[in-house]
Order: structure tokens, then sequence, then C-alpha cells
């Protein structure tokens, strides 16, 4: 008897642990989003897969301009799943709020975010979001502007186009099937790198055109 109250115990214990180690999707996207809000990027990194967090970096939240998150319900494949997400931001006293996808894959029977996709959606919606922001802006001072941040996006989407079947043409070329594997991968690894930092760079000139605009508005607003 005194050896069964020992066992259960611990059995239970070994149960319960089991259990709550076992995350929910939306439980582990909730946790890698509020360690960035944190920006506790140890944290976040321990909830992406593995060789995924390299450009966890780019989430450093020392300002503190990310104050919340929320998640909806996942999606849930086999062993992929993705969980809409809300980060709930600060511009200059006023709520932001960006949508987007947070990517999960299940490894070692655990589920865990894929930092680079993650990342990326995070980036692309930033985009989106301040080109929306700025939309009304661009509007006032004229359409000349907007036309050639159009142009330029669509030169820029444009020619990324006509260089892809160049690309697959030259790999083609090659009668090495896993060696043109590699080089593909490697490519694709290169120009993801450099529309991160494309798109990073392109980020930074709105924010400081919106903050020009922001400051040519205050003169006006007082002289009414």
């Amino acid at each position: 008897m005194k050896l069964l109250r020992i066992i259960i115990p611990l059995i239970a214990l070994l149960i319960v642990g089991g259990c709550a180690q076992k995350q929910t999707p939306e439980e582990v996207a909730h946790g890698f989003w509020q360690a960035v809000v944190n920006n506790d990027l140890e944290t976040a990194s321990k909830l992406t897969t593995e060789n995924s967090g390299k450009d966890l970096h780019l989430l450093d939240n020392q300002e503190k301009k990310l104050k919340a998150v929320e998640v909806g319900t996942a999606t849930i494949t086999g062993d992929v799943s993705t969980v809409p997400t809300t980060l709930i931001g600060d511009r200059d006293g006023d709520e932001t709020r960006i949508e987007l996808t947070t990517y999960l894959l299940k490894e070692e029977d655990a589920w865990k975010v894929e930092g680079d996709k993650t990342v990326n959606a995070l980036m692309t919606s930033s985009l989106e979001s301040m080109l929306q922001n700025l939309t009304g802006d661009l509007t006032e001072i004229g359409g000349a502007l907007n036309k050639t941040i159009t142009t330029g996006l669509r030169e820029f989407l444009g020619s990324l186009q006509q260089s892809v079947p160049d690309i697959k043409q030259e790999l083609g070329k090659l009668t090495d099937e896993d060696k043109a594997r590699d080089l593909g991968q490697e490519l694709g690894a290169l120009f993801s790198r450099g529309l991160r930092e494309a798109m990073q760079e392109f980020s930074k000139g709105l924010e400081e055109l919106d903050k020009e605009l922001q400051q040519s508005k205050q003169p006006q607003q007082q002289g009414q």
C-alpha cells in the first residue's frame, strides 16, 4: 500500500507533465509573439523550428512599439498549421493593428513556429499596412509621388518576373539533378534575403516620408 501511495502520484505527475508540454498551435503562436512583445528573442527562438530562427533579430522590439498580440483559430493539415494573428502596436500615440499568418510545423511531436516564413509574412503585412496608412497623405500632396512609388514597385516586380525564366533555364542546363536542386535552394535563399533587405529599406523610406508629411502638416494646423 505504501508503494502504491508513492507510485500513483508519480504517474499522475508524468501524465499532467506530458499534457502540459503538448501545446496547441494557438498557444505556441501566442507564446512566440508574446516573447517578441517582451523583446525576449531567446524565448522566441526556442519556440521556432530548427534552423528557422536566423531572421528573428528583425523582430527586435526594444522601442516597445509592439504592445500586444491576438491569435485566432488554427487551421491544421497534418504536421502543418497556420494561425491568424493580429499584432497590436503604437504609432505616434495611435493604435495600429497588423494582420498576418503565423506558420507552424510539428517537430519532434511538438508545434514550433516556422521563423523564416512568419517573419516574411510580417514584413509583407507591415509593408501593406504602411502603404495603406500613407494613401491619404499621398493623395493630399498630389498624385505625382504616389504614381512614382507605384511605378517603382511595378518595375521591380516586372524585373523580378522576367528574371525567373532565365534562372530556370540555367538550372535546366545542369545534368546533375542534385546539384541543380542545391543551387536552386541557394538562389532561393539569396533572393529571399535580398527581398527582405529591400523591403526593409523601402519600409524605412516610407517611415521617413511619413514623418516629413506629419511635420509639414503641423505648421498648417497651427496657422488654422
